[in-house]
């Protein structure tokens, strides 16, 4: 993976760039040395991952082939974990204003 595409993600997901150095034990001059290679090596990024608390599919969930997938049944066909992930967010976030709504519409029928 090219370590401008990791500095995107770090910074899109709210990341400073300086703390993540830090935090994997390297300067931040060392760490944007680090990010100018165009193959950053493997234990780099697994050591971003232990200090942002998160698991290596962070950066490949845009990635078509390295995404993990779920097949999503009923569904019929298979997803990135992350689209399935964001799609139950959305329905458990419709599900609640579906039940205020209704909620709502009880209490005007009760006046």
């Amino acid at each position: 993976m090219k370590g401008e595409d990791i500095k995107r993600k770090l910074l899109d997901a709210g990341y400073t760039l300086r703390k993540v150095a830090v935090d994997i034990g390297t300067t931040p001059q060392n760490f944007n040395i680090l990010m100018s290679s165009a193959d950053v090596k493997s234990g780099t990024l697994e050591r971003i991952c232990h200090a942002i608390n998160k698991t290596i599919d962070f950066f490949y969930a845009d990635d078509e082939l390295l995404a993990p997938k779920i097949d999503v049944v009923g569904y019929g066909k298979v997803v990135s974990l992350e689209t399935y992930e964001k799609k139950v967010e959305e329905c458990a976030l419709l599900k609640a204003k579906i039940k205020e709504l209704t909620t709502n519409q009880k209490t005007e029928n009760d006046k």
